[in-house]
């Protein structure tokens, strides 16, 4: 499926680049004060704020609220301190984040 982005790729790519993010993301949080995450593009979230503390791949197609999620979609759990934020999670203001990385594009095929 085409994301928002116009961008596809398979399940083990997936895979590939949600391990490579939290390998990534242990040296960033050592460096730097961030969690990997950025509040809707316009700041990072500090890691006393909120924190990655899971990352995986969903096995089987599911559903969350109104929207289907193929198999191999990537999903992270986090875990938030921060009653501001939790406040507009609450609130349903903020409804997700985005997981900062960088993608190298190169053509594929569909199949």
């Amino acid at each position: 499926k085409i994301d928002k982005q116009l961008d596809w790729t398979d399940a083990d790519e997936i895979q590939d680049t949600l391990h490579e993010f939290m390998i990534n993301l242990q040296n960033v949080e050592k460096s730097a004060d961030e969690s990997g995450l950025s509040y809707r593009h316009a700041r990072m979230i500090k890691s006393d704020e909120a924190r990655i503390v899971e990352c995986g791949q969903i096995d089987f197609p599911e559903t969350w609220g109104d929207r289907v999620f193929p198999a191999g979609t990537w999903k992270i759990a986090t875990r938030v301190y921060s009653p501001a934020l939790f406040s507009d999670i609450d609130a349903g203001t903020l409804r997700g984040c985005s997981v900062e990385g960088d993608a190298i594009h190169t053509k594929q095929p569909l199949k």
